[in-house]
């Protein structure tokens, strides 16, 4: 069962916007959503709210996938428990593109069985989902 949400990296939300999509929101692909979302929807709701936003205009915007672990938050990179050939690195979040070097660096390491400067990958383990570890982020920006 897939698990639907809003969710905070940095603790309780205390506001979140929801928006019941309607028949726009189906036409919405990686290429045309700046043009369809903000101008056909976003941007005349904001206007009918705040005249002075009649005059904004979207600069340039990105869309995509954020992947996410849900159990902590935080990325899996490692070995996959019960198998003996089978890796994984992912659910970074945004985190992805910081770590990424790093976490490529060690992963190519242990499936080489060689040796890297990177960090050890022990603390990302897919393991600890199925030992109940989450991993907590204390400094979480």
């Amino acid at each position: 069962m897939e698990k639907y949400g809003a969710y905070s990296e940095v603790g309780k939300l205390r506001k979140v916007i929801v928006h019941r999509p309607g028949l726009e929101m189906r036409r919405l692909t990686p290429t045309n959503c700046v043009e369809l979302l903000f101008d056909d929807v976003i941007w005349p709701r904001l206007a009918a709210l705040v005249p002075a936003f009649e005059a904004l205009r979207v600069r340039s915007a990105w869309a995509g996938y954020y992947e996410m672990n849900a159990f902590d938050h935080n990325g899996l990179a490692g070995a996959l428990p019960g198998w003996d050939n089978v890796y994984t690195a992912c659910g970074f979040s945004g985190h992805g593109m910081q770590q990424a070097p790093a976490v490529g660096s060690a992963l190519a390491a242990v499936i080489a069985r060689g040796a890297s400067s990177a960090p050890p990958l022990d603390a990302l383990s897919p393991r600890r989902l199925l030992e109940g570890r989450p991993l907590r982020e204390n400094n979480v920006i």
